[in-house]
């Protein structure tokens, strides 16, 4: 804590004099009525320049020597200008100004450690500074950007209080001896022990491979009947950067595998959802699951993440690769793909 100027009990005439001031009550001139008291100059430059040092120091408070109602006010509205925070302490005569540095926001992000930094040349720094200068940003305004509208409050309690689903065994397949010869014959399906040994053995695979070869279908159907011939307990999300194909792929696995849409796998988009209780293979977009990360950090919930296309770098994609990184330092079962092409 800092302190600023003599902190006696009694208040005296020249109780000003770290101001430099001359009158305890401001300038005496002729055009005011003995009732309006002005502001030094000379005053609020010091107190400006008092409040400049602290911004730029480590001190989380600083305290002001006791003042006039008038410069108690002016003083505070210096200092919110500046993002600062302001109390008055005490009674008067010795009623003073506090001044504290506003609390930093705990925003839920990755630590600057964990991330590039970005780097800004110099003709880009001249614009920012000159943006800044026509457009200043204070506290008050950060704080309203901060706050959380309620319907936004209200949506993520409700995110949060709804049941988190099991994982489960999945049910047997059912597909037809005509379509198993249909995936027999998929590149994808020639890779099956190589692909289930390298996901088994390691935490995080990347999956290569020509369009149409059966990545996005066939994967994750391995993981599917490798889990119900060892009766482990399993939930896979596959994303996909677009929602019609999240859609399109999630039906063409349940028809290989001969169940309805919604039992073993399902789709989950903005807006609509298909899937039940006994679902273990859900594909959904980058978004939907960015907002299950938002509620668990973790995934305790799933057992396989699967992000699918990855090489188009979309903005959601880049976000969910910095929180799975979290995630799979949290957890050591967590097992991450990603697929992508060749280019």
């Amino acid at each position: 804590m800092a302190y600023y100027g003599n902190h006696g009990k009694g208040r005296t005439k020249n109780h000003h004099n770290n101001f430099d001031r001359d009158e305890p009550n401001g300038f005496k001139n002729p055009q005011y009525g003995p009732h309006v008291q002005l502001i030094d100059a000379n005053w609020e430059r010091q107190v400006t320049a008092k409040l400049d040092e602290f911004m730029n120091g480590t001190t989380t408070e600083l305290c002001f020597p006791p003042m006039e109602r008038h410069e108690r006010r002016r003083l505070h509205e210096l200092a919110r200008r500046k993002g600062l925070q302001t109390s008055s302490e005490g009674r008067e005569p010795n009623r003073r100004c506090v001044v504290h540095r506003r609390p930093t926001p705990k925003l839920a992000a990755v630590g600057a450690n964990e991330t590039q930094p970005i780097r800004l040349t110099s003709e880009i720094r001249k614009v920012l500074s000159n943006f800044i200068s026509q457009y200043p940003i204070y506290g008050p305004a950060i704080d309203r950007h901060l706050a959380a509208p309620k319907s936004r409050d209200r949506s993520q309690r409700d995110v949060g209080n709804r049941e988190r689903p099991e994982m489960l065994v999945p049910q047997r397949s059912n597909i037809t001896a005509e379509m198993q010869k249909q995936r027999n014959m998929l590149p994808a399906y020639q890779q099956r022990a190589d692909v289930l040994k390298a996901i088994n053995d390691h935490k995080v695979v990347l999956i290569t491979g020509g369009t149409g070869c059966g990545k996005t279908t066939q994967v994750p159907q391995f993981l599917l009947e490798d889990a119900y011939e060892h009766q482990q307990p399993l939930r896979i999300v596959c994303t996909q950067p677009r929602r019609l194909p999240a859609i399109a792929v999630a039906s063409r696995v349940a028809k290989e595998r001969g169940e309805s849409l919604g039992s073993t796998v399902g789709y989950h988009i903005r807006l609509e959802q298909r899937t039940s209780p006994q679902t273990v293979l859900t594909y959904c977009t980058s978004g939907v699951l960015l907002r299950m990360l938002t509620q668990d950090d973790a995934a305790r919930d799933i057992s396989h993440i699967i992000l699918d296309e990855i090489h188009e770098r979309e903005q959601n994609t880049d976000y969910l690769l910095i929180a799975l990184k979290q995630a799979l330092k949290k957890r050591n079962d967590l097992k991450v793909r990603l697929q992508k092409p060749f280019l």
